[in-house]
Order: C-alpha cells, then structure tokens, then sequence
C-alpha cells in the first residue's frame, strides 16, 4: 500500500479555538496521540506547527512529539496549499486550514464546534474515543463534488449575510 498522509497543526495556547471552543481537545500531544493511533497504518501523521505560534513550542515538546508520537513535524514556513494537496484527511481545532482543504474537497475532522462543518467534506469529532471509526469513514469517504462544495460554502456565507447590510436605519435588510 503506497503511505499516505493525514495532517494536523500545533495551535498556541491559551487560544480561544481550543480552549473555549474544543476544550475537551486541549492537550494536543494527547489529541495527536489519538490521531496516529486512529489512523491506519497505510498513513502517515504530519503536523504542521502553527504560522503565528512556532515559537512557543519548546524543542524539548517538539521532540517528544516527533520522537514518542511516531509523526513527522512540518515547518511553519511550509506552504500550507501543498500540505493539503498532498493530505488524505486533515485534522484541525477549527482553523481556516479546515476551510481550504474542505474547498478543496479534502476531507476534514475538526475538534472545536466550527461554521466550516457547512462544507460536505468536514466532520467534528464528537470523542477521542470515537476517533478510530470516525478517521476509518472520512479516508473512505467519496469526495464531494464541485456543486455540493458551491452548496456548502454558500451556506456558510450566508451566515455573515446580516452582517452586510449595515444601514441602521433599517430594521432588516430588503430583499
């Protein structure tokens, strides 16, 4: 079986997508863990460190994640559109990573309670122990088609629609 790839991204903390949004999901070597326990082992687990947040993860933390997860650390300077392309699942909190792989038609679990979940091909995990089944559907998942991505994403625009129409004088916006 050709290896595969699954990727997933260090978030900083204290940050509000994690801890508020997906607090049960907030030690992320743990989730990490989970991840490469729940993936096949035709896959491999990459993680991407965060662009805005690499420095905070000490070497000693980015070896024991690398070294005892069994996973392989990308660069936050990496480009992220390649990370995706070449991805079979993504992983992600709630971060716009979700976002462009789901436009992309790649499919996507999330751990924070997340708009992207409009798009066809993105999934929240509801457990760490769930994880396994769930990881298991999403890789043998059809990507959706151009049309349901156009579907979904229209849905999740129209949840800023109200917040175009910005005439106060008006109680609601004419249609």
């Amino acid at each position: 079986f050709p290896s595969h790839d699954t990727e997933q991204i260090l978030h900083m903390q204290p940050e509000m997508g994690i801890d508020v949004w997906a607090p049960y999901f907030s030690n992320q070597p743990h989730v990490i863990e989970c991840i490469v326990r729940s993936v096949p082992p035709t896959h491999k687990v990459l993680v991407k460190l965060h662009s805005i947040d690499a420095d905070n993860w000490s070497n000693k933390k980015l070896k024991y994640v690398q070294n005892n997860l069994g996973i392989k650390l990308v660069s936050a300077k990496a480009e992220s559109l390649q990370f995706i392309k070449n991805a079979d699942l993504v992983f992600s909190i709630q971060g716009t990573i979700a976002l462009e792989a789901a436009l992309m038609g790649i499919p996507v679990i999330c751990f924070g309670e997340t708009m992207y979940e409009d798009m066809p091909s993105v999934t929240r995990a509801e457990s760490l122990p769930g994880l396994p089944a769930l990881v298991k559907s999403k890789i043998k998942q059809p990507r959706p088609t151009r049309p349901e991505i156009l579907s979904g994403l229209k849905t999740l625009l129209m949840r800023f629609r109200k917040g175009l129409f910005n005439n106060w004088t008006e109680v609601s916006p004419k249609s």
